[in-house]
């Protein structure tokens, strides 16, 4: 029973840990980021949905102030889990992917699909309260890739 004690301690703290996930763990992310892409500028706009979830729309801006909306994603907890859950637009379909978050702290979380064609992990840090690195990575024809996305808050 002494040897189980421990065990048991460790179950009943990763539960509660695991029940207190809160929507606001990641309320860092909120804001409108960008990243130059040549001429146009990638936008991600994250805010408040409800207490439940973050949503973003991601964006291309134009230099003449022409916006195309290239995907939305949603940053939910749902059955005290989390989840990261893009929905890209090519053309007139919607195609939706569900990403577990398999990894949080104070200003970086780390979600997963090891079902997913490519990415199989999406990251996203704040490095600074004007710096937000994204990056996503897996394995694509054989071979690991990595891609980063560095932004930075957006003026206005």
């Amino acid at each position: 029973m002494k040897r189980l004690a421990p065990l048991l301690f460790i179950l009943i703290s990763f539960q509660s840990f695991s029940q207190q996930i809160s929507i606001h763990q990641f309320d860092w992310i909120i804001g409108n980021w960008e990243i130059q892409i040549g001429k146009n500028s990638l936008h991600e706009d994250w805010v408040f949905s409800d207490d439940s979830t973050l949503s973003a729309t991601s964006y291309i801006l134009s230099p003449k102030g022409k916006k195309t909306i290239s995907e939305t994603i949603e940053l939910k907890i749902r059955n005290g889990a989390a989840y990261y859950v893009p929905s890209l637009r090519d053309q007139n379909e919607i195609d939706t992917v569900e990403f577990r978050i398999v990894f949080w702290k104070k200003n970086s979380f780390t979600a997963e699909n090891i079902w997913h064609d490519y990415p199989q992990r999406i990251i996203y840090t704040l490095e600074t309260d004007q710096q937000l690195l994204a990056k996503i990575e897996g394995i694509r024809n054989g071979k690991f890739k990595s891609e980063e996305f560095p932004m930075k808050k957006a003026k206005g």
